[in-house]
């Protein structure tokens, strides 16, 4: 699937941060279905086309309780959720909820999200492996990139550490040691909501 094929159902209250998304997916070619600002017009929309995923905003509302009834309706359709900063941890909870991961609205706008769509659009359709060895293969490879992001860290955070606070590396150093911390906390976020969906309904991985 190329991102030309993607078609992402944006329900959103906020029109600024709707604004954000669109223009986003819309320079990365990615087709946007709504904008919605209601839970109930973005179940319609979902069942009258075609969609690759549903990005929906916790604030909407009924956005509580919009994860449960987007998993009991439409299952096999990745959703990924949307909150301020403040209300992180309702957004790490959704995840419990069944949300395949989620942003903050914060991180929208900065040219993260057609890439992580493609990513959770291009899971979906693989959900189900056949075997072990895959399995395997991506446990393996999550361990990698974890450590990989925990090197890189570390070693910015220890240059970083030895700079002057007058040379002019500083300012670009912290921005990129920035970036990569937050590189490792959506990458936490990813594993940790890959978990939750491999436990099953008794909360126990297989």
């Amino acid at each position: 699937m190329s991102r030309q094929e993607l078609c992402v159902l944006v329900a959103q209250h906020d029109p600024e941060v709707s604004q954000r998304i669109e223009e986003e997916l819309g320079s990365a070619g990615v087709r946007v279905a709504g904008p919605v600002a209601e839970i109930d017009r973005a179940l319609a929309r979902v069942e009258s086309q075609v969609l690759s995923v549903a990005i929906v905003d916790l604030l909407l509302p009924g956005g509580t309780t919009a994860i449960g009834r987007f998993r009991s309706r439409h299952p096999s359709l990745p959703v990924i959720a949307t909150a301020p900063r403040r209300f992180e941890s309702r957004a790490r909870k959704a995840v419990i909820e069944g949300a395949r991961l989620y942003l903050l609205d914060e991180e929208l706008g900065r040219g993260l999200l057609a890439p992580v769509l493609f990513h959770v659009a291009r899971v979906g359709e693989h959900d189900h492996p056949v075997g072990d060895a895959p399995a395997t293969s991506s446990r393996r490879l999550l361990h990698d990139l974890g450590n990989l992001l925990a090197v890189a860290s570390g070693e910015s955070e220890m240059l970083l550490s030895k700079l002057e606070g007058g040379n002019p590396l500083t300012e670009d150093l912290r921005e990129l040691n920035s970036a990569i911390a937050e590189s490792a906390r959506l990458f936490r976020q990813f594993v940790a909501s890959r978990r939750v969906e491999a436990s099953g309904p008794g909360g126990t991985p297989p």
